[in-house]
């Protein structure tokens, strides 16, 4: 029987600073208490409350056990999509590279081009210079040759 009065004064302290688990342990000691006390109207109250309370930590339970699991498929599914923003920018720096490769390759392509067309105008220009050159020669060589003659 001194259990009894130990057990409504952690009752009645539960309501002031509510604890759940601790709820449970008493509803389950109320419940074996009234059952060897063979007052079965308060040991069905007890139980009542005590499979509610049950019920209940275990919704919260299962909650929270969702939570943990949605809040853990959120942070895989961050992280994955962080490692596909990451291969794209990999990717796209690769791309942006073999571009500006390709692009001074082209550069230097033309400039060759460039100092090859130079090279042969020079040669052209020079081609024409000599033969101008010869051909002035040949024109006061021949217009000389006959006053020397005479």
């Amino acid at each position: 029987m001194e259990a009894k009065p130990k057990l409504k004064r952690i009752e009645n302290e539960l309501l002031t600073v509510p604890n759940p688990t601790i709820e449970l342990r008493l509803n389950e000691l109320m419940l074996r208490l009234y059952e060897d006390l063979n007052d079965y109207k308060n040991a069905f109250k007890y139980s009542t409350k005590y499979y509610e309370l049950k019920d209940s930590i275990f919704g919260i339970e299962k909650r929270e056990e969702l939570i943990r699991i949605n809040l853990r498929g959120k942070y895989a599914e961050q992280k994955l999509q962080d490692s596909l923003i990451n291969a794209e920018q990999i990717k796209l720096e690769k791309i942006h590279a073999a571009k500006e490769k390709e692009i001074n390759d082209q550069k230097a392509h033309t400039s060759r081009l460039l100092m090859i067309g130079l090279i042969i105008a020079l040669g052209l220009i020079l081609g024409i210079i000599i033969l101008v050159y010869r051909n002035y020669r040949k024109k006061t060589e021949n217009h000389l040759a006959p006053k020397m003659l005479m």
